[in-house]
């Protein structure tokens, strides 16, 4: 399985969710709204199956966070 990755960075004074090939998936005027909402789809699509990388980078284009959602293994039996 490939993993779905999302770069926020700071362009044109707008805040840009960019996925393959530097292509717009979303912006927004504030750098912690636009972090909430690609992290609630990137978790949404997690529960699916998908799993996404979100980087966050500072205003000067330096990666800040990297946050990876995948799906979350199977629970283990209980050993008796």
């Amino acid at each position: 399985m490939s993993t779905k990755r999302i770069d926020i960075v700071h362009k044109r004074d707008r805040w840009v969710a960019e996925g393959r090939k530097h292509r717009a998936v979303t912006t927004a005027d504030s750098k912690s709204d636009l972090v909430e909402k690609v992290t609630r789809k990137a978790r949404a699509d997690a529960k699916k199956g998908k799993a996404t990388t979100v980087r966050v980078h500072k205003k000067n284009g330096h990666l800040q966070e990297e946050r990876t959602y995948h799906r979350a293994p199977a629970p283990r039996s209980a050993k008796r």
